[in-house]
């Protein structure tokens, strides 16, 4: 898979858009490329990114228990 800046721009302003309705938006099974696009843009700390679904369901259980 490819992306460029316009999807990337697309994730940022979803991103935007889920928290200030406070939500979060979490990204999964991130490509080595997407990863490596977030890292060269800065943005790798900006996202949520877990390796399964599952992981990142449960991100959502550590919260309520936190």
């Amino acid at each position: 898979p490819y992306m460029d800046s316009a999807g990337l721009g697309v994730l940022a302003q979803s991103l935007t858009t889920v928290k200030n309705q406070g939500g979060r938006l979490l990204l999964v099974k991130v490509t080595d490329r997407l990863l490596d696009l977030l890292v060269i843009t800065k943005l790798v700390n900006v996202f949520e990114a877990h390796d399964t679904a599952e992981a990142a369901v449960r991100s959502f259980d550590t919260l309520v228990a936190a």
